[in-house]
């Protein structure tokens, strides 16, 4: 067997997170010059890897017991996650040869770019070329990572990072009561893939010893929401809203209308969570440099929006200055 060989980006909210887990409708893009990469190999023993160490499995039964019974969140625990759903997904082809499940990711962890789910969906397509399964498509794979995830391994997530991925392309997201359908026997919404729009001057910032896992976050906004929050309900259908606005103008390029849904979205956010000094600090030095910020995920990096580059070299400069004389480590998409 040949190696086999996938990746996945991280991904960047723009506007309307984290309305997507409430019913509400993200706009969010992909950042590939961050990313997992999953190697599938041949080997003498079954075994999972990554930078902190090598898991074997005396065969292929203990595997999947391991994969069935996986729960933390790991990256051990989200490759076996995987394992498990592809397992079930093509059941009685009999004893697989041993293979070597390797990752590796320049993805920052816990920061909120997506970096477990990008194990998770690098990993489904590669065991699914490992067993010559047809591909999945990407509205079928996302919400199949989001089982791996929520599901398995009990991580509150949404689906937003996952379409994302699977697609590969900014994506707009509507999750409300009407978008709902089902696909491969799991609940999705509606998705509109959009233009990559790559004359936005667009880059995420984030603190690099401020980890802050985002089922934190999602976990308690959960809870209010369920028990009927009117504050948290109310946030959630205007984020809803502020997607919509982001949508229009990233289609028509308007930097102005983009950067305000992207600020009143992140003022939503902090209208009904307690959010950390260090993450607004962020965002407002970005506010003060002439640049637009929300969180790209919930786990303290921004997504940053600068001013029109027609405007000059010098229109994102400012920003990126900013945050990194912050102590913030920049990443460009």
């Amino acid at each position: 067997m040949v190696a086999i060989v996938e990746r996945c980006p991280a991904r960047a909210a723009i506007a309307g997170n984290p309305s997507d887990g409430f019913g509400g409708a993200v706009l969010a893009i992909p950042v590939r010059t961050r990313h997992a990469e999953v190697t599938i190999r041949p080997s003498t023993r079954f075994a999972v890897a990554d930078a902190d160490g090598t898991t074997e499995y005396a065969d292929a039964d203990e595997l999947i017991v391991a994969a069935r019974t996986a729960r933390a969140g790991d990256i051990h625990s989200l490759v076996l996650g995987a394992i498990a759903v592809s397992e079930r997904a093509a059941p009685g082809r009999g004893d697989p040869e041993p293979f070597t499940v390797a990752v590796s990711t320049t993805i920052p962890r816990s920061v909120g770019l997506a970096g477990s789910s990008a194990i998770v969906l690098a990993t489904l397509r590669a065991l699914a070329r490992h067993s010559d399964r047809p591909a999945t498509p990407p509205d079928a794979l996302a919400p199949l990572a989001l089982h791996v995830e929520r599901d398995l391994l009990g991580i509150a997530a949404g689906l937003q990072d996952r379409v994302v991925q699977a697609y590969d392309r900014p994506m707009m997201m509507r999750f409300g009561a009407d978008d709902v359908r089902f696909v491969g026997g799991f609940e999705g919404g509606r998705y509109e893939p959009l233009p990559d729009q790559s004359g936005l001057d667009l880059f995420v910032a984030f603190q690099p010893h401020d980890p802050t896992p985002s089922q934190v976050v999602h976990a308690d906004l959960r809870t209010r929401f369920d028990r009927g929050d009117p504050a948290v309900r109310a946030a959630m259908s205007a984020l809803g809203d502020e997607a919509e606005r982001a949508n229009t103008a990233w289609v028509d390029g308007d930097v102005d209308a983009l950067g305000s849904a992207m600020d009143r979205s992140f003022d939503l956010r902090r209208s009904v969570l307690d959010l950390d000094p260090r993450h607004v600090e962020m965002v407002d030095v970005v506010r003060r440099a002439g640049a637009h910020a929300n969180y790209s995920g919930s786990g303290g990096a921004i997504t940053v929006l600068c001013a029109d580059p027609a405007a000059g070299p010098d229109a994102g400069r400012a920003a990126r200055t900013a945050v990194a004389a912050i102590g913030c480590e920049l990443i460009e998409r």
